[in-house]
């Protein structure tokens, strides 16, 4: 179980509370109004990319994880009027729904945080602009108190995986918080999180100093 719940931390993050930012804020070089990379409409340069049969293979050095992990798309059902892909991995028996939409992913039903209830969460916003930050409150799969901030942090950046860049990247950081029985927020864990325009997910780099990186995907041009 514990290692179904930390492997959809790295790809889905349930989000109930959205971004804080003010509506008041200059627009800066890094605003999703100004960045000629997102294309809303087309998957192919999506940055989370959505077709049955996609897959995608990672290794990586997390203890208790095979070091190669393969996620995959599964075909649609239809929840509350609304279709949904299932989101597979061999690290975990969970199958997560998720839609995107205009480059926001919607996830659907279980959660990070043990959110079993039949409604639709909002995920991530790949048109945030740097700086601005998405917040989950919720319980865990074990009951506890449990708060995910994640960060979106860079814009058309560039990222190298054993000599191949990757242009046009987002990247996130994301930190999970426990209370305690204070009642204060408790630090537990963070990484930050990689998604390159056409491929997704490519990366995740934690505080711990293990990794999370792609290694082959089934759409390659």
């Amino acid at each position: 179980m514990k290692k179904n719940i930390l492997f959809a931390a790295v790809l889905l993050l349930i989000t109930v509370l959205v971004s804080c930012k003010s509506t008041n804020d200059p627009i800066s070089p890094d605003d999703p109004k100004n960045d000629t990379t997102i294309n809303q409409n087309n998957d192919s340069e999506s940055y989370y990319p959505a077709k049955t049969t996609y897959w995608w293979d990672y290794k990586t050095s997390l203890p208790g994880y095979q070091v190669k992990l393969r996620q995959s798309i599964s075909p649609k059902v239809t929840k509350n009027g609304k279709s949904y892909y299932g989101l597979n991995s061999t690290a975990s028996s969970v199958r997560t729904y998720f839609r995107v939409d205009s480059n926001i992913v919607y996830d659907y039903g279980y959660s990070f945080f043990g959110v079993v209830e039949e409604k639709e969460f909002k995920a991530y916003d790949f048109n945030l602009k740097a700086g601005d930050s998405l917040v989950t409150v919720g319980k865990d799969a074990y009951g506890k108190d449990s708060k995910f901030v994640t960060k979106s942090l860079k814009r058309s950046s560039t990222y190298v995986i054993n000599g191949t860049v990757y242009p046009n990247v987002i990247s996130f950081y994301n930190c999970l918080y426990k209370k305690s029985s204070t009642g204060n927020w408790v630090y537990e864990s963070g990484q930050t999180t990689y998604y390159a325009k056409g491929i997704g997910l490519i990366s995740a780099e934690y505080d711990t100093g293990d990794y999370f990186l792609l290694v082959d995907y089934s759409f390659k041009k």
